[in-house]
């Protein structure tokens, strides 16, 4: 919906660069405190409940926060995740992640099982639609 929203209203096409993450990709990141302090099974990401992303341009992914057309774009992404009850990293005040967004889902216990179950399921998930469209 928000990659809709993004090329719809503001001509932005929008790339996903990674969504699950696995714990031992999320432990190597942490190591580089500029990327993200959160280890295995603390990000959205083991999950399936985070999303990074980056803009296209003329057929080339932008991926720059110093760029101005990609910065407005970040921006517009920020205000349209938070508008379908997303959290946005562009809001963060420890570190800003303008590109990454996530669904903090109520009651989740951020542990290896359910990380497994709701992986699993997702899977699951797809497989049926993907079924369908066969």
């Amino acid at each position: 919906m928000v990659f809709k929203i993004m090329q719809e209203r503001y001509g932005y096409e929008m790339v996903l660069l990674e969504g699950y993450r696995s714990p031992e990709r999320q432990n190597a990141l942490a190591g580089n405190s500029h990327i993200t302090r959160a280890k295995g099974f603390q990000s959205y990401h083991q999950f399936g409940l985070a999303a990074d992303i980056a803009f296209k341009r003329n057929g080339k992914v932008v991926i720059s926060e110093r760029d101005p057309w990609a910065m407005q774009g970040y921006r517009l992404y920020g205000t349209v995740a938070e508008s379908v009850g997303l959290t946005w990293g562009g809001r963060w005040t420890s570190i800003q992640d303008y590109g990454h967004s996530e669904y903090r889902m109520p009651g989740l216990k951020k542990t290896a099982e359910m990380a497994e179950q709701l992986t699993a399921e997702s899977q699951l998930s797809a497989h049926h639609i993907n079924a369908a469209f066969d």
